[in-house]
């Protein structure tokens, strides 16, 4: 049982503004406390009323009380920690409590590099235990602690991600748990970070497949800027880890696109998977981004200089170039997490090579084209023939004669694919033919329509006179009426 203290009994008592915390006290004791000694309480007072107001589901008054308390907990931020496992014996009934206490511990964290308030594994303990026993009802519709149980998953996929050894597998499964079913929230990006990091592609294209990724909801999930930028890019490395280039390439463009004030490294990042991705699915340089402006295209290219050679160099082919780039620039490509991608980038120069060959040559021997890709006859034909298979090229390898004798590639992307056959073509001709009679007629039928032929006709001094005669020729003949107005109103008075 808690009594409050009036605030003018507090001013003439202690000449201060009362706080959320400083009005509180056990009604059994009734003890005043000046403010200095009450600093390190305010915690506890503050764990005690949150108890009391999660009991009685009074969520608003609990979501003002923690609120207005917010500068009281920073202040005693080393405190924080110790506040949130008090608030923990009970995860369902203070969800909002613990998130809104572990938020501010996050923010001070944040600011200053020298404070660690949560250690990675105080925030798996809480995340999980949030994710399994919390309610969620509590954090809905309030955008501050949305807003912080966002940042807690953030921190908590990074925990996983850096640890996937050994908690890749329940990280997976406990993100999965938080997850929206329709829209995207703060835990999908993390999801996908996570299963990019442990290499779990069909879990994260999972994911991708039953989310609509143009919804959001940021009153509802508390999805911010940084997570819709984290599910685009991590979507992409994830359709990149399944060969899914074209795909791939449309979640880099919309991750390109989200509007923003500045360059964040997720959209440096993303321009530089983009140009590699580009020119590995392509073989050619990509055109400027319509959804990046252009001071944020330049801040891009400043910081991706060495991505943007090497890829310049994969579009000219030009094997001397791509060593001398790779020994100037190894470095940085190996520390970099797309490293993979660099190297895939520089494989597809033999493969965009022959799908090139095959729009200059009909037929060339598996020597010359040894020669032109530089790779041997054995390797060679193996690789020709996994991209006929494939349907990359139309091609076939006369093994008696060991030459190669290519057909049309009627995809000019690169991606190939079987020739159209004569039967193929007929039956486009007809269904163009099809379409050329249902618009004949379709003008026919305007034309001859009394309102156009009233439009066309009416003002000539003769009009009266002209479709009598029209009518007297229709009965002479077998011409229908309608196709003879069409004649005269196309063929003009005379």
């Amino acid at each position: 049982m808690f009594m409050r203290v009036p605030q003018i009994i507090w001013r003439l008592l202690f000449m201060t503004e009362p706080t959320i915390d400083m009005c509180w006290f056990p009604c059994s004791h009734c003890i005043f406390v000046r403010a200095s000694g009450l600093q390190k309480m305010a915690l506890e007072s503050l764990v005690g009323h949150a108890e009391g107001h999660a009991r009685r589901n009074e969520i608003d008054e609990l979501h003002d009380l923690l609120h207005r308390s917010t500068d009281q907990c920073l202040s005693n931020c080393d405190l924080l920690p110790r506040a949130i496992g008090q608030l923990m014996h009970d995860v369902t009934l203070n969800t909002l409590s613990i998130v809104y206490l572990s938020g501010l511990a996050l923010l001070k964290q944040s600011t200053s590099s020298s404070v660690l308030l949560l250690t990675p594994e105080a925030i798996v303990k809480v995340t999980e235990s949030i994710i399994k026993l919390g309610d969620a009802r509590q954090l809905h519709g309030r955008r501050e602690p949305l807003t912080f149980y966002g940042s807690l998953l953030r921190q908590y996929s990074t925990v996983v991600a850096d640890n996937e050894a050994s908690l890749g597998r329940q990280g997976l499964h406990h993100l999965k748990l938080a997850l929206s079913p329709t829209s995207v929230s703060p835990a999908h990006g993390g999801f996908l970070k996570v299963a990019v990091k442990c290499q779990n592609f069909s879990a994260a294209e999972h994911l991708l497949r039953t989310t609509d990724a143009l919804h959001f909801e940021p009153s509802v999930t508390g999805v911010s800027h940084v997570d819709v930028l984290s599910f685009f890019y991590y979507g992409a490395l994830t359709y990149v880890g399944l060969h899914r280039w074209v795909d791939a390439l449309g979640f880099l463009e919309t991750c390109l696109s989200v509007p923003a004030i500045g360059v964040s490294m997720f959209v440096v990042e993303a321009f530089r998977l983009f140009y590699l991705v580009h020119v590995l699915h392509r073989g050619t340089l990509p055109t400027k981004l319509a959804g990046l402006s252009s001071q944020h295209e330049r801040v891009c290219r400043t910081l991706s200089q060495e991505y943007i050679d090497i890829c310049a160099a994969i579009d000219n082919k030009d094997h001397e170039t791509i060593a001398a780039v790779m020994a100037s620039c190894s470095k940085e490509f190996a520390a970099s997490h797309l490293y993979g991608v660099v190297r895939l980038a520089i494989q597809s120069v033999k493969r965009h090579t022959i799908i090139d060959l095959t729009r200059t040559y009909l037929t060339l021997t598996l020597a010359d084209i040894s020669q032109l890709v530089k790779e041997p006859v054995p390797l060679l034909e193996r690789r020709l023939r996994l991209m006929i298979t494939s349907g990359e090229i139309n091609a076939t390898i006369d093994s008696a004669t060991q030459t190669v004798s290519f057909g049309a590639n009627v995809n000019s992307g690169g991606s190939g694919g079987p020739t159209t056959t004569t039967a193929e073509l007929e039956q486009r001709i007809d269904k163009l033919l099809t379409v050329m009679g249902q618009l004949q007629k379709c003008s026919d039928d305007t034309v001859a329509s009394p309102a156009f032929v009233s439009q066309r006709l009416r003002n000539q001094p003769d009009f009266e006179d002209m479709m009598g005669d029209l009518v007297k020729k229709h009965f002479k003949s077998q011409k229908g009426i309608m196709a003879m107005m069409t004649d005269l109103v196309r063929a003009g008075p005379n």
